[in-house]
Order: structure tokens, then C-alpha cells, then sequence
């Protein structure tokens, strides 16, 4: 916690009237009295009547530690509009007297400074889908995301680094966003008790439904009610669950994104897994360029859309021109040219694309029963491109 002299957010008075100050996360500050009264606040058991008319019990979230009322309890409201939880209460009140913060037990939340660690991929989730993460009520989001680490590895060439799920409030209750790096790279809302249908063009009859657009590939899409999957399935339509639409708009994510994903770290994890079989290739490789310019010249690859799984091959065309040029954009034509069957389609098959998304699809959705379903889906796909190169042609005649 950091000392400031600045004004109290609970009172609104200056340091100088209320004395010295402790800061919390959020720009944030809290003085010794109030620190005092939201302890004796917090240790009152409160009646009916008193949660009726207290209005500084609300639902919000702590501005000193950033976490929700449900994970810390009861919080307090101060005049500014800034809450405060017990154990922020008593971490400020130990600083204010000059001690040092108790330890923590295993089972202990963890400390204030743990939550400025900035995680490199986030998924928010707006309140209702909370439960879609949730093991406890039924939410698979977390082991589809597990199983989606292996199909990047396997496609793409770079290990997805640890991701957190966490639930927001400045969203909207049906909304998930994703971010990379604390920056938000895509937002999408989604109804948790409805699946999303998708149209293949061999639809025999319509289904109503919430119209919408598929956040992977921009399909057009309705959000059907659970009661009428049974009918749109028979009626020709792809029906997909709720944390299958995340997990395949999570992979496209990281698909297009893949050089912002590949962080320092994430490199020299690529290098130290590759010297296992080929420690010769890594160490010449190292001897010649420093670790940033490797990682810059696979992050190009990775915004061209040219997957790095061919990290071998990659390390020794580094090898053998690092030497002579260190310019990223040069290494990168070099490495483009010895991987000159290796383009963004990750199957080198007349239709690699749809072939690599049914696989994609079949492992995000793990379930025999609906594999008619994702291949009907494919097959539209297949339409549209399809339809996109005979618009073409036309306008190119």
C-alpha cells in the first residue's frame, strides 16, 4: 500500500486534517477514523430493519482489492462512491499503525498486490453467465478451454499461456469479453438458456428465434429456446451450446491474434521444449540471435497467419542468416520461403480449411451425437465460399 498526500475517499477530507492516508488499487484512499468506522460497521450483526435502511450495504465490488461483495462479504460505501471489505479494513488499519500485514494461511484470500499482476488473456463474463464456469452448476467452460490448449498447440505451434476467467460488472449481465494483454479484443453477448442454430441452407422449415451474428466466422444465427432444439435439429439446422460458442470464438481469437499471445516467456518456453530433441539447432540459434529478435520473427509469422509448429525448420533458417542480418522483416521472408508449403491452412488438403474447422469443431464439442450437425454446418460454410468466388468471377468478367 502506497502513502499519498491526497484526500480521503470515504470523507473527503485532506491529509492534512485527517493525517496520513493509505492507498488502494483503484486510486483509492482511506484515513484512520474511517478505517475505524467501517470496522465497527463490519462487526455489527445487522437486523432486517437495519439492511432495510442501511445504505451502505450495496452490491458492488471492493475498490481497495477489485473483488466482488459474494467472494469478501459485506461491503461499506463510502461518500465518493468507493467500498471497502473487511479485510481491506484491517490490512489498511495494521499499515495505518505502522505494522506489518499478518501472514496468511493456505486457505486465506490472497494479498492486495497479488490482483496487479495483469493476467496476458482474460475472458469477463457479464453476471448470468457466471454459472457456464461454474463446475458446480453443471459449467464445462473451464475443461472445454483445456481442451482448447491442445488444439492450438497442435495447429498453430504456440502453448496457450495460463487464462483467467473472471466475472465483471461494468458488462452487461448476457456479455463476455476477451482480452489479450488487458486490452479488449473482442465482446459478445450470449444467452446461457438458449443454444445457438445455424442455418446450412438445406433448412426444411423455419424456427423462430433471437436473430444474431456468430462471433467466429460471422455467420448469420438464432438464439432458440432449449424446448425446440429437438425440432431445429430435425428441421436442418447446426444447434450449438452456450460454452461451445465461447470456446470456438476463444480459438479464432487467439488464431488471429496469435503474435500478441506469444509473450517473452512463451518463447523461451517454445526453445527450451524444442532443445529436448534438437539442442544443437536451439543452441546455435541462441549463440546467434538474442531471445527478443526470435520472438519477433515469430510473432510476424504468427500476423501473416503462418503457424510456427514447424519451430525446427524455422531455428535453423535463423541460424543459418541471424549471422548476417538481424532485421525481422528479412528473417521472416527467409523462413517464409523454406516454409513454402506451410500457409495459414494448418491440412494441406483441397479443402483444408473446412477440414481443419470440422476437426476443431468435433473437439470443442467432444460428443458423437452432434458430429451430422457440425458437418452440416461445415458444408454451409462451404456454400458460402462457394458463392463468394462465383460473385467473383462475375465481377471480374
Amino acid at each position: 500500500m502506497t502513502e499519498i498526500e491526497t484526500t480521503c475517499s470515504f470523507c473527503r477530507k485532506d491529509e492534512q486534517d485527517v493525517g496520513k492516508l493509505v492507498k488502494g488499487l483503484n486510486d483509492v484512499h482511506i484515513c484512520a477514523k474511517c478505517c475505524e468506522l467501517c470496522t465497527e460497521i463490519l462487526q455489527v450483526k445487522e437486523s432486517k430493519e437495519q439492511k432495510e435502511e442501511n445504505d451502505s450495504h450495496i452490491e458492488a465490488t471492493c475498490s481497495f482489492c477489485c473483488k466482488d461483495e459474494h467472494d469478501v462479504g459485506k461491503l461499506i460505501k463510502g461518500l465518493s462512491d468507493v467500498h471497502i471489505c473487511g479485510q481491506c479494513c484491517e490490512l489498511c488499519t495494521e499499515s495505518l499503525q505502522g505494522k506489518e500485514p499478518k501472514e496468511q494461511g493456505a486457505g486465506a484470500d490472497s494479498p492486495i498486490e497479488d490482483y496487479l499482476q495483469l493476467d496476458l488473456i482474460t475472458i469477463h463474463l457479464g453476471l448470468d453467465l457466471i454459472a457456464l464456469a461454474d463446475p458446480k452448476h453443471g459449467g464445462d467452460l473451464l475443461d472445454r478451454i483445456n481442451r482448447l490448449r491442445k488444439e492450438i498447440a497442435s495447429e498453430i505451434g504456440i502453448i496457450l499461456p495460463r487464462l483467467r476467467v473472471r466475472d465483471s460488472l461494468a458488462l452487461e449481465k448476457t456479455e463476455y469479453e476477451i482480452c489479450i494483454d488487458g486490452q479488449a479484443i473482442s465482446k459478445w453477448q450470449l444467452f446461457p438458456d438458449r443454444y445457438l442454430a445455424f442455418e446450412d441452407g438445406t433448412v426444411t422449415k423455419k424456427i423462430e428465434g433471437i436473430k444474431t451474428i456468430e462471433p467466429a466466422y460471422n455467420i448469420p444465427s438464432l438464439w432458440i429456446e432449449k424446448s425446440t432444439q429437438a425440432d431445429a435439429k430435425e428441421y436442418g439446422y447446426t444447434v450449438v451450446e452456450p460454452n461451445a460458442v465461447i470456446a470456438t470464438h476463444l480459438l479464432e481469437v487467439v488464431r488471429k491474434n496469435g503474435d500478441k499471445v506469444l509473450s517473452r516467456d512463451g518463447t523461451q518456453a517454445l526453445l527450451d521444449n524444442l532443445e529436448k530433441e534438437s539442442p544443437v539447432v536451439v543452441e546455435e540459434v541462441r549463440r546467434t540471435l538474442p531471445l527478443a529478435q526470435i520472438q519477433q520473427v515469430l510473432q510476424e509469422l504468427l500476423r501473416e497467419q503462418i503457424p510456427i509448429k514447424r519451430l525446427r525448420s524455422i531455428l535453423e533458417v535463423l541460424g543459418d542468416y541471424g549471422w548476417r542480418t538481424r532485421d525481422t522483416v528479412e528473417l521472416s521472408s527467409l523462413v517464409r520461403k523454406k516454409l513454402a508449403l506451410t500457409t495459414s491452412q494448418p491440412e494441406n488438403t483441397p479443402d483444408g480449411a473446412l477440414s481443419d474447422a470440422l476437426a476443431e469443431l468435433n473437439a470443442l464439442v467432444g460428443l458423437e451425437s452432434v458430429k451430422a450437425e457440425v458437418r452440416s454446418f461445415m458444408a454451409f460454410l462451404k456454400i458460402q465460399k462457394e458463392r463468394k468466388i462465383r460473385e467473383l468471377r462475375t465481377d471480374i468478367a
